[in-house]
């Protein structure tokens, strides 16, 4: 647990064990364990050292200006908090889930929408592979260098002790290697061209991919709840269980309405599942039967 104090001139930070990672030790080098976590002594340790030495880099202070304002005994047991905990999966299991499969698989929905939802999922396709292989080229471009340097650092190691070997180089050997850099240049050159073209292309295929989104995302905006018909039978199924949507939060469902949720799932959702079958044109049955399991 970690949080942050503000002080007349700075913040502090207390902390009764740190649960962030960090790849590096208190003064940069790398740690050999990244895994483990800081202990209470290790931030006072940092804090000190940062405090003393300001001109640090920020990789090395990493957010931190001082020591902790208190040294907290480590903590060995945890209280879960279980209302907040189901408050979050549920709600985020409804919203983010259930409701967005409603609306793009069961609901009914007017040709412009869906004309702007096919157009949003093609530019979002288009714009991802082009990301895609432009990373591929600067992964390309990246080996390559690498392989050039290391033949070029190794022929001039040779060089350099060309004269104590009991093997030198000869010269059809050395035009061997010379010949293999300057493929190695030309690739780089030829994949640096690629990488230009398809940086251009990324760039047009983003523009697309936001203004197919936020036409969307006006659309989504402008629709009414009324016009929701099968999530509005939903939330009519909810609302026979004292479920309801919050109208703040983001309509979130509070507390008592997810203890609820929770505790009739078994009854809600077969009543869905029923309702759906009967409503849905489209949709399998399979399909219906497995999201409202």
């Amino acid at each position: 647990f970690f949080f942050r104090i503000k002080k007349d001139f700075k913040f502090m930070l207390i902390e009764s064990r740190a649960q962030w990672q960090l790849p590096m030790d208190k003064r940069g080098n790398v740690n050999p364990d990244d895994s483990a976590p800081w202990t209470i002594n290790d931030l006072m340790e940092h804090g000190e050292y940062v405090q003393n030495n300001p001109g640090v880099s920020s990789n090395i202070a990493r957010g931190i200006n001082g020591p902790p304002a208190i040294n907290a005994l480590e903590t060995d047991e945890y209280a879960v908090p279980t209302l907040h905990m189901m408050l979050g999966l549920v709600n985020h299991s409804y919203k983010k889930g259930f409701r967005p499969w409603l609306d793009n698989r069961v609901e009914d929905i007017p040709e412009n929408l869906q004309a702007a939802r096919t157009d949003y999922l093609v530019q979002k396709l288009k714009f991802e592979g082009a990301e895609d292989n432009l990373a591929e080229v600067v992964s390309s471009i990246f080996e390559v260098t690498v392989e050039r340097s290391r033949l070029t650092a190794q022929l001039r190691e040779r060089d350099a002790n060309n004269n104590t070997l009991v093997y030198p180089y000869r010269s059809a050997e050395r035009k061997s290697i010379n010949d293999q850099i300057e493929a190695y240049k030309n690739q780089i050159s030829y994949l640096s061209g690629e990488k230009k073209d398809i940086q251009s292309q990324t760039k047009g295929f983003r523009q697309l991919f936001q203004e197919a989104k936020k036409k969307l995302d006006n659309l989504l905006k402008e629709r009414a709840w009324e016009e929701r018909s099968i999530v509005h039978k939903v939330e009519s199924i909810l609302e026979k269980y004292s479920i309801s949507m919050s109208k703040y939060h983001g309509r979130d469902m509070e507390g008592p309405s997810v203890r609820r949720f929770v505790e009739r799932a078994h009854e809600i959702f077969p009543e869905i599942e029923a309702m759906l079958l009967q409503s849905n044109r489209e949709v399998s049955r399979e399909e219906i039967i497995e999201m409202c399991n």
